[in-house]
């Protein structure tokens, strides 16, 4: 794994503990996380560094019905992830399209 690798998958990690936390703190159910995380790199005469670092969530066992609940726990996520306060300012952090499964009843 290169370093560039290892930061993704730092913060994609640090998201999604932060996230789980999130949607618990609001009653939201879930069962499972995935994380797609990818980094955009660009380089500069002389050094090459991050532009922007973009979570996609994938929450399993979710409530359809609170899609919007479940995007506004994303975005608090992002904000309170020991990753995001760390690059903010200095790369861009977004989070993509949420993806809600709904628990098979």
């Amino acid at each position: 794994m290169s370093p560039e690798d290892l930061f993704v998958a730092a913060a994609a990690s640090s998201y999604s503990v932060t996230l789980a936390e999130m949607l618990r703190a609001a009653g939201l159910p879930q069962s499972c996380l995935e994380i797609h995380a990818e980094g955009l790199v660009a380089s500069d005469p002389g050094a090459v560094k991050f532009t922007t670092v973009t979570v996609r969530p994938t929450i399993h066992g979710a409530d359809a019905g609170q899609h919007q609940a479940y995007e506004k726990a994303a975005i608090a996520a992002r904000n309170h992830c020991f990753i995001g306060r760390s690059i903010r300012g200095n790369i861009a952090y977004v989070v993509g399209e949420v993806s809600l499964v709904e628990s098979a009843k």
